[in-house]
């Protein structure tokens, strides 16, 4: 560098308004027994040998999303609010047969939250507790009852 080159320095400030940028929750799809994966629907009917649920969870917009604050419920089952940090994965294993309501909520560091997403979920009972069994149930005993009545 020879001594008649000047820099010149450049006072630009550049600002960073973290309040435009919007929190967004997105649940890309739900993970059913390890192999199945379903897409997000407001309702959802599951067998009862799909009672293992596995929902990720991203969060998009804020500066650092990793420190975004997860809180979670699934109605029916667990009616407290589990908050946690950016896990990624809410897991659900052996879920008994039944309706319930999945909700989740994201909260930014500087306060700013995301609606409530909820996601109605009905599990089926086992086979050998639908109403179909249980009538062939009374049926049989009321052939017994007969049978040793005679």
């Amino acid at each position: 560098m020879t001594g008649s080159e000047q820099f010149t320095q450049s006072r630009t400030i550049y600002r960073f308004n973290e309040y435009k940028n919007p929190l967004k929750l997105d649940i890309p799809y739900i993970l059913v027994s390890d192999s199945l994966k379903i897409g997000v629907a407001s309702k959802i009917t599951l067998s009862y040998r799909q009672r293992h649920l596995q929902i990720p969870i991203s969060v998009l917009g804020p500066l650092y999303p990793e420190l975004c604050q997860v809180s979670y419920r699934l109605l029916g089952y667990n009616d407290d609010w589990i908050t946690e940090g950016n896990q990624g994965m809410i897991k659900y294993a052996k879920l008994p047969y039944g309706k319930f309501v999945f909700e989740v909520q994201v909260t930014a560091t500087n306060g700013i939250q995301t609606p409530v997403q909820s996601i109605s979920i009905r599990i089926k009972p086992p086979w050998y507790k639908a109403w179909y069994a249980i009538i062939f149930y009374i049926l049989v005993g009321l052939g017994l009852i007969f049978l040793i009545y005679r």
